[in-house]
C-alpha cells in the first residue's frame, strides 16, 4: 500500500482535451467605428442655432425699441432715418418684428435637431429635412420682403431728392444705380447665406450611406427599448 493517499487513482486521472487544431492566418475582424459625422454636423448646428437665437432676441428687442421710440430708427444700417422716411420704416416694423421672432424660433429648433444628431436619434433626419424646408421658405419670404422695404424706402428719398431744388441734376441717376446694386446684393446674399446650411442638409440626408447610418441607430434604439 501506496504511503501517500490518492497515489493508487493516479492513472485514472482523464488525459487533457486534445488541442485545437492550427489555423490558416488571416484578417482578423476590426469592428466597425461608429461615424464621427453625427457630431461633427450636429455641433455645427448647434453654433448656428444658438447663433440664430442671439441674432433673433437682438432684432426683436432693437426694433421693439425704435417702434416705442427709445431707439433712434435705422435706415437698413445706412444710419438714422431722417423724419420724413420715419411713418414709413414704422409702418414696416411690425413685419421685421414678425420676421426676426421667426428666426429666434427657426435658431431654437435648429439647436433641437443639433442635438438629435449629436445624440444619434433616429427623428434627426426628419426633424433636419422639415427644418430645411422651412428655413428655406423663410430666406425666400424674407428676402424678397427685404428687397421690397428697400426698394420702396431708396423709391422714397430718389422723389424727395426729385422735389428738392437744391439737389444736383445728375444725383437722381446716382440713387437708382445705387438702388438697383443694393437690392441686388441684398437679394443675393440673403438667399445664398439663408439658403446655404438647409440646402447642405437636404444633400447630405439624401445619401445612401449616411440614411445607412440613421438605420442603425433606429435599430440600437429599438434594441434597447425590447
Amino acid at each position: 500500500m501506496s504511503q501517500f493517499p490518492g497515489a493508487e487513482n493516479a492513472d485514472q486521472v482523464p488525459p487533457p482535451p486534445p488541442a485545437a487544431p492550427p489555423t490558416a492566418p488571416g484578417m482578423l475582424a476590426i469592428p466597425d467605428r461608429p461615424a464621427a459625422w453625427p457630431s461633427v454636423v450636429g455641433i455645427i448646428c448647434i453654433v448656428f442655432g444658438a447663433l440664430r437665437v442671439i441674432g433673433g432676441m437682438w432684432g426683436i428687442g432693437s426694433n421693439v425699441m425704435m417702434m416705442l421710440g427709445t431707439m433712434p430708427v435705422q435706415t437698413m444700417g445706412a444710419g438714422p432715418a431722417g423724419p420724413e422716411l420715419l411713418p414709413l420704416i414704422k409702418s414696416m416694423m411690425p413685419f421685421i418684428v414678425a420676421g426676426e421672432a421667426l428666426k429666434f424660433l427657426l435658431g431654437i429648433a435648429l439647436i433641437v435637431v443639433g442635438w438629435l444628431m449629436h445624440a444619434r436619434r433616429p427623428m434627426a433626419r426628419p426633424a433636419a429635412v422639415w427644418w430645411s424646408l422651412a428655413k428655406i421658405f423663410a430666406t425666400i419670404a424674407g428676402t424678397a420682403y427685404a428687397g421690397w422695404m428697400q426698394y420702396v424706402i431708396m423709391m422714397e428719398v430718389t422723389r424727395m431728392m426729385a422735389e428738392d431744388p437744391n439737389a444736383p441734376p445728375q444725383m437722381q441717376g446716382v440713387m437708382t444705380g445705387v438702388m438697383v446694386a443694393t437690392i441686388a446684393m441684398t437679394v443675393i446674399w440673403g438667399l445664398a447665406w439663408g439658403c446655404a446650411l438647409p440646402a447642405f442638409l437636404l444633400i447630405w440626408f439624401s445619401r445612401a450611406k449616411v440614411n445607412a447610418e440613421v438605420g442603425r441607430w433606429a435599430s440600437r434604439q429599438h434594441g434597447r427599448i425590447s
